[in-house]
């Protein structure tokens, strides 16, 4: 059964309304699409400056998957691919800033937040800030060892916000990543194209200015 199936039986027993049926597809487009491409589009651009992370992610892949395209089964082998994927993210994030509101008076860090009040939640400050991360403009998928990772705080990092509201889409977009990432890596390898850097447009994710031209290259067979 797939997602839509679910989702049309569910509305033939009438448990689900037109409006609900669309909401629930539209949250599952914008979480398992937008936000995956750009992650991807980051991750290929980010390797593309680092040939030794590149090298050792095509060691890996063909090492995993010795030319099959990846399955479900494969996934959890695809630990490089995940630390890249990971890495990608926390330097560009796609939901780059978020918002919540407190339901009644709080104080966090000395500081009196009154009921209704707006806060944001920026993950692009965070993720690059010095307090938590060695180094934090430069792109190390090892940082996301577990021996590295083990006393960081939770949220020093939160691409998929956190707590119960945390992003729907968050397991379906880690693994259509890897195995995106695994099913091209083993094929082609990728070059940026451009001369200067990107520029970037903040909407309700962060989207480069312009396309980011990179040219494929088919890798011998290993």
């Amino acid at each position: 059964m797939d997602l839509l199936s679910i989702l049309l039986r569910a509305y033939d027993r009438g448990e689900q309304t037109d409006k609900n049926l669309r909401d629930e597809l539209m949250t599952m487009l914008l979480a398992g699409h937008d936000t995956t491409a750009l992650t991807l589009t980051y991750a290929w651009y980010l390797l593309s400056q680092h040939p030794d992370a590149e090298a050792k992610l095509h060691r890996e892949v063909d090492e995993v998957l010795g030319g099959r395209t990846p399955t479900f089964e494969d996934v959890r082998q695809l630990e490089y691919t995940e630390r890249v994927l990971n890495e990608a993210m926390r330097l560009y994030p796609p939901v780059y800033v978020m918002f919540r509101e407190p339901k009644i008076d709080v104080r966090i860090g000395g500081y009196r937040i009154p009921e209704g009040s707006a806060l944001m939640l920026p993950q692009w400050v965070v993720h690059r800030s010095e307090r938590w991360w060695d180094d934090p403009l430069e792109f190390d998928p090892d940082r996301w060892t577990p021996e590295r990772a083990a006393n960081r705080p939770s949220f020093a990092y939160f691409p998929f916000g956190g707590g119960p509201r945390h992003c729907i889409g968050k397991h379906l977009s880690l693994l259509e990543g890897r195995l995106i990432m695994g099913t091209i890596a083993q094929r082609y390898e990728l070059e940026y194209i451009r001369d200067e850097p990107f520029s970037l447009r903040g909407s309700l994710t962060m989207h480069p200015q312009e396309p980011i031209g990179m040219r494929l290259q088919a890798r011998e067979k290993p």
